[in-house]
């Protein structure tokens, strides 16, 4: 049997440990709460710069970028339009005086009433072959080349535009765009630079643009030559009589076929002499009226390709 020392003590060691537990689970909590109390307090500020910013643009804000970029690469294709017309241009007007030293002679009239003939009768596609060859060479090649120019402008203004736009959302937060956001302004942009005009590149456009801007003004040139033509007839009429009949005399020595063959001689003599001489007499007293023509439809021809520019970029306006 246990003593009664023993029992006692079984007692007591049994309150001893629940107590004891008791108290070292309080003990501990109260210096969890103590500590806890002593734990500096975090830097709110801090916090909220270490957590990154939602930045984001509604359809109506892009609407709007869209917008500003639209007239700023607009306004670039006015501010470089002059300048690429000038330089497509250009060559043209310099060329016009060899153009009326081509007109004003004999093979030239000729040449240009048998283009006409060729137009009429359907042998050619476009009656300026010879004023495109004259004077708009290589017109294509300067237009395909100022059309590019002005296109990278367009570019140019509106990427800028996209990129104010990135730089202004970013620098409201100092964080760089989410890649979400990025992508969404990368293809608004992608999508007002692909719709630009299609017609406006290439060098098939570019000979569309030629054959249209020649067409008319040669139509006037070649419109002109013919009424010239009709009326050399008449001084024709007589030069030929005279030259034909000299060159009969001259062949009657070779006999009746020395004769035929004389006048038909003198008769292509006679032809050409007066053409020879309403050529130049033309020339002397028209030359410069011809070249002012000239120019001045050249002139409505490049205010015409200003406006078809213009009205294309338009299209991109909203």
């Amino acid at each position: 049997m246990n003593s009664p020392s023993a029992r006692a003590a079984n007692k007591r060691g049994i309150g001893f440990y629940f107590w004891s537990t008791i108290f070292a689970l309080i003990g501990i909590t109260a210096v969890l709460v103590i500590l806890a109390m002593l734990r500096p307090v975090p830097d709110q500020s801090a916090s909220d710069t270490a957590q990154s910013p939602q930045i984001s643009i509604t359809q109506e804000q892009l609407a709007q970028v869209e917008v500003r970029a639209r007239q700023a690469g607009y306004q670039a294709i006015e501010a470089n339009l002059d300048d690429a017309l000038e330089q497509m241009f250009q060559p043209v007007y310099a060329s016009i005086p060899t153009y009326a030293d081509f007109h004003y002679s004999v093979w030239g009239q000729y040449a240009e009433l048998w283009a006409a003939g060729k137009e009429t009768l359907g042998l050619e596609e476009e009656i300026g072959s010879l004023m495109r060859k004259h004077l708009f060479e290589d017109f294509e090649t300067r237009h395909v080349q100022q059309i590019e120019h002005l296109r990278k402008a367009y570019q140019q203004s509106v990427s800028g535009i996209f990129a104010q736009e990135g730089e202004r959302l970013a620098g409201e937060t100092g964080q760089p765009l989410p890649e979400a956001l990025q992508l969404t302004l990368d293809d608004a942009k992608r999508r007002m630079i692909v719709t630009l005009p299609a017609a406006a590149t290439g060098s098939a456009a570019a000979t569309a643009v030629v054959v249209a801007i020649v067409k008319p003004i040669a139509t006037k040139v070649v419109a002109s030559t013919a009424i010239k033509a009709g009326a050399k007839g008449v001084g024709k009429a007589t030069g030929i009589g005279g030259t034909a009949a000299a060159g009969a005399v001259a062949g009657s020595f070779l006999g009746p076929v020395g004769t035929a063959v004389g006048g038909v001689g003198g008769a292509v003599v006679g032809w050409l002499v007066v053409d020879y001489a309403v050529v130049r007499l033309d020339e002397y007293f028209n030359r410069d009226e011809f070249e002012a023509e000239l120019r001045d439809a050249i002139d409505v021809e490049k205010a015409r390709l200003r406006s078809g520019i213009l009205a294309g970029y338009a299209t991109q306006q909203p």
